[in-house]
């Protein structure tokens, strides 16, 4: 059995003149479970050894009256004291000094000044291959007598043992080999093997003796017959010795018990991997049916939040009822997180996660990340600082996604426990090979013994956690399985009421470049009459949500309700785009998906899955039968926006506008009517929106206060707000919360502008 090196222990007898290095080594030593006894010169130190041998010397060499040399050697000519192990540990760094510790008997050699660890490392593997030789030359000695006591033991072995000769009788016998089959000795000596045998004819017994003639030996597992008729399992093994006049001798084990244990195990296995699967189908059905309700109260809430805010409309509403809207959403998105994480530590359980590594650019996921916990925590009033080693590499090799998912948890963590006017600081460097990701709080802290259990499912450091903060106790549990999938570690060290400290380390490939794109752009919906989108839904109350989503967005859209249909619909109105249900009756949406890939005419055509389906091997399986993309209920009204502007095809007014560049560079016309109809609506109540969602700060709302004026800047030919409004929007995406206030204050004097035109 392997042993674990820092497991070892033993006692040590330091021998050094000097105090300093005594003590610095006793207490090395001790601190790490070894028993100490210490000399301070080598006649005292054999005095020690007469009374008490240790488990191994760390000796110096200049010493007074007797050096460690002189100690070895007297040590190594004592046959009691021969096989210690000793290390000499000294200043003196030429090679000969080191050849002549070896050549009288030193196992090592450490030279001054040395570190801690290394004399651990050293120490411990010396005690170790002490013992281990010990115990080789007991076993050498052991199976001496063994070879020497072998009749005796055949006759009292537990195993049975008998010699048949080659006709296939019994010749000999012990004890053990009766008492398994309940026979006398008298009675055994000569039958033949197929008398005992249930498993061979006397035919098949004459080939299987000709074929461990052949061989020399051979193993297996056969039934004999007791005397009183039961039937036992035996594991034979057997060696023919033609020296010995042509004879087989064989052991022979009884294994009845064995074979009943596995065969009631591999029934366990069945009914673990049954269970298993029964969870993993209830995962995926309850995940189902709570995603597909929950898919129409987000999305719903979301296009009721959107028209709301739209002051000149019917539809607006007062800032309470907005508000009270923005819970709805933001409770349902909760409960879908909370799906979310169960569903991600059952596939980390389950070993199903997968690692996707990509290259990216790391300083781009640490502004993210910096950016938006600074927003959080200065909500809640909570200092937040962080510390950037400028040595980081510029790009890595890692999952993006799930290094991006834990640092969300512990920053989220790290924010949520401290209280206003406390500190929050996260310090990243590089070391080695490895990113170490510091987060330190000042927040309610971690008793010592919790600190191993906050990693555990559903466990929170104590039990008033969750009735006071919240949370499910997931968060870690999913961090501390992620990071290790990436080869990774999580660590915290706390005191309860001092806050915490968490210590993620990743390693990362570095990667020297990678092609950026840096002409990619972010574009707004494509909004194509032209376009034709078939939803394959059977769900009434999401076919009402995404119907209600495309007419707000005035795009065509057809329904089928199963997957027949679907095929049936594809094939006649051979639509721009197919949202594609998996769980549709009739025809599921993987196999509607291949039929309608059969057909030429849709090989490129735009396929995307929507599901409440969130394991990743469905997924994948979605992907494999020709599915494009992928979304996952409750659909996300601005996740659906980017997925059509990502897949559906660009309308012929939008690749005859003019560049963004192009379009500053145009001096403006202006049409009076318009100017005035403009200025009537922005006057009309976006200025007093713009100051209110500039005191609430919410992503979304300004995105969508953006876009408003982007459709108002175009439908009214005033390139001035659309470029405004684009910038606006721009800041939005990216989380610049430093900026955004600066610039909603700008949109007052686009207003005045309008006045002066």
């Amino acid at each position: 059995m392997a042993v674990e090196l820092n497991t070892v222990k033993g006692c040590i007898l330091l021998v050094d003149d000097n105090s300093d290095n005594l003590k610095l080594l006793s207490a090395i030593l001790i601190e790490n479970g070894f028993q100490v006894k210490a000399s301070d010169s080598g006649r005292y130190a054999l005095k020690i050894i007469n009374n008490t041998l240790p488990d191994l010397i760390l000796l110096d060499i200049k010493m007074p009256e007797i050096d460690g040399y002189e100690v070895c050697r007297r040590l190594k000519s004592d046959p009691l004291t021969a096989s210690i192990p000793v290390i000499f540990i000294s200043a003196l760094k030429e090679e000969e000094s080191k050849v002549k510790g070896f050549e009288i008997g030193g196992v090592d050699y450490i030279t001054k000044p040395f570190q801690s660890q290394e004399i651990l490392a050293r120490v411990r593997t010396h005690i170790l291959l002490s013992r281990t030789q010990k115990n080789l030359e007991k076993t050498i000695r052991e199976r001496n007598q063994a070879d020497e006591e072998m009749k005796t033991l055949l006759s009292t072995t537990l195993e049975g043992f008998w010699i048949v000769d080659t006709k296939g009788k019994i010749l000999e016998v012990n004890q053990a080999y009766c008492d398994m089959l309940a026979y006398s000795r008298e009675e055994i000596l000569g039958l033949s093997i197929s008398d005992v045998e249930v498993n061979e004819s006397p035919t098949e017994t004459v080939k299987h003796i000709e074929q461990i003639i052949k061989t020399g030996s051979d193993q297996f597992e056969t039934k004999h017959k007791r005397k009183d008729g039961q039937i036992i399992d035996i594991a034979a093994n057997v060696t023919y010795l033609d020296s010995f006049g042509g004879r087989f001798f064989s052991f022979l084990r009884d294994v009845t018990k064995r074979n009943q244990d596995m065969e009631e195990l591999k029934k366990a296995k069945q009914l673990a991997d049954t269970a298993n699967q029964a969870k993993s189908q209830f995962l995926a059905n309850m995940s189902h049916e709570i995603r597909t309700p929950l898919n129409s109260i987000i999305g719903f809430s979301q296009i009721l939040l959107k028209h709301s805010t739209k002051i000149h409309q019917e539809s607006y509403l007062s800032k309470d009822c907005q508000k009270y809207l923005s819970h709805i959403v933001g409770s349902g998105q909760i409960l879908n997180e909370l799906i979310n994480d169960i569903l991600e530590i059952s596939r980390i359980e389950a070993g199903k996660t997968e690692l996707i590594e990509e290259d990216f650019p790391l300083r781009e996921v640490i502004d993210t990340l910096l950016t938006t916990y600074e927003f959080t925590a200065s909500q809640k009033g909570v200092i937040f600082s962080h510390e950037i080693d400028p040595e980081l590499p510029l790009y890595i090799h890692v999952d993006k996604i799930k290094l991006n998912q834990i640092l969300m948890n512990l920053l989220g963590n790290a924010i949520k426990f401290t209280n206003p006017n406390k500190k929050v600081t996260i310090t990243i460097k590089k070391h080695q090979s490895e990113i170490l990701f510091i987060i330190q709080d000042q927040g309610i802290g971690i008793s010592k013994n919790r600190q191993k259990a906050i990693f555990e499912t559903f466990e929170q450091a104590e039990s008033s956690i969750s009735r006071s903060f919240g949370g499910t106790g997931l968060g870690l549990a999913i961090s501390k399985g992620l990071a290790e999938l990436m080869g990774g570690r999580i660590s915290v060290e706390s005191e309860l009421g001092q806050g915490s400290t968490f210590q993620l380390v990743i390693p990362y490939k570095n990667v020297i470049s990678i092609n950026t794109n840096e002409e990619k752009k972010e574009q707004l919906l494509r909004i194509n009459k032209d376009a034709l989108v078939l939803v394959v839904e059977d769900n009434l109350m999401s076919q009402t949500l995404l119907k209600v989503f495309f007419e707000d967005i005035r795009i065509n859209i057809s329904f089928a309700d199963n997957g027949q249909m679907g095929i049936e619909k594809a094939f006649e109105l051979e639509p721009d785009l197919i949202l594609m249900d998996i769980n549709l009756p009739i025809i599921n949406g993987m196999d509607a998906t291949r039929k309608i890939r059969q057909n030429p005419k849709f090989k490129d055509t735009p396929i995307i899955a929507f599901s409440a389906e969130a394991f990743r091997e469905q997924q994948t399986q979605a992907k494999n039968s020709g599915i494009t993309d992928y979304l996952l209920k409750p659909i996300d009204i601005n996740k659906l926006e980017k997925i059509l502007n990502k897949y559906l095809p660009i309308s012929k007014e939008e690749l005859e506008f003019p560049e963004k560049e192009e379009i500053q560079n145009i001096e403006e016309t202006y049409n009076e009517n318009m100017i005035n109809a403009l200025q009537e609506i922005l006057g009309s109540g976006y200025l007093d929106y713009c100051q209110y969602i500039k005191d609430r700060l919410i992503f979304d709302e300004i995105e969508s206060f953006a876009k408003d004026l982007i459709m108002l800047g175009s439908k009214y030919q005033y390139n001035s707000l659309t470029r405004y409004a684009e910038r606006l929007q721009q800041k939005a995406r990216n989380f610049e919360v430093v900026e955004l206030p600066h610039i909603l204050d700008e949109f007052q004097n686009i207003i005045k502008d309008l006045k002066t035109l």
